[in-house]
């Protein structure tokens, strides 16, 4: 099974740039902004790439691309990354700048509107404090019980899952019928689920 330690190293070796123990942690620090590392989302994609135009095999609820295989999606980020807009992200891992710096240059970015909520620093703390339960995050589409590929999984309340996580993470409140949406139909362990995702992004979920 894939895991973020994989996908991290091979993305250092695509753009070129040290594989140092601060590019790491920069880029686990990334992956964790965008989901938890045992709740992965789009198809070996998880930095949740969703514009630029990259060949990929579908979206998910959210819009983010699914990507054919671990390669592709390694490719597909590295490329998406060489876009001017990221120009300072990339010269601080070539640089091998410390994860601080490096997170700063995430954060600063355009890459989420949000700015992540100038949390990534904070973060970075807790990813360097827990190294290896984030290496060992898994990423979606690479098989194995608790990452199903797209053909073993039922994607019915997984679905509701990922657009209230989206929502969540984007700073947008879902309204009332999203939430009704839950509380009919989901099961308390996806509830529970989406308890730990809000958690981690240290967000309140609304309630009903």
């Amino acid at each position: 099974m894939a895991t973020w330690s994989d996908f991290v190293t091979a993305l250092l070796v695509e753009l070129a740039d040290p594989d140092t123990q601060p590019n790491v942690d920069a880029l686990l620090t990334w992956l964790a902004a965008e989901q938890p590392p045992n709740s992965p989302n789009a198809q070996f994609n998880p930095l949740n790439i969703q514009t630029g135009g990259a060949a990929h095999d579908s979206t998910t609820p959210g819009g983010q691309y699914n990507f054919a295989s671990f390669d592709a999606g390694v490719q597909a980020t590295a490329s998406f990354l060489g876009g001017s807009y990221y120009a300072g992200i990339l010269t601080a891992l070539r640089r091998g700048d410390s994860a601080v710096q490096t997170v700063a240059a995430i954060q600063a970015s355009p890459w989420a509107a949000s700015h992540y909520n100038g949390r990534l620093v904070p973060l970075l703390s807790v990813v360097q404090s827990n190294r290896n339960e984030y290496l060992a995050g898994v990423i979606a589409g690479a098989g194995g019980p608790d990452n199903p590929t797209p053909e073993e999984d039922d994607m019915n309340a997984d679905e509701m899952e990922l657009v209230l996580a989206d929502s969540i993470k984007k700073g947008i409140i879902p309204g009332n019928d999203q939430i009704d949406l839950v509380v009919i139909e989901a099961t308390k362990p996806i509830n529970d689920k989406l308890a730990a995702i809000a958690a981690h992004l240290g967000v309140t979920l609304p309630t009903t």
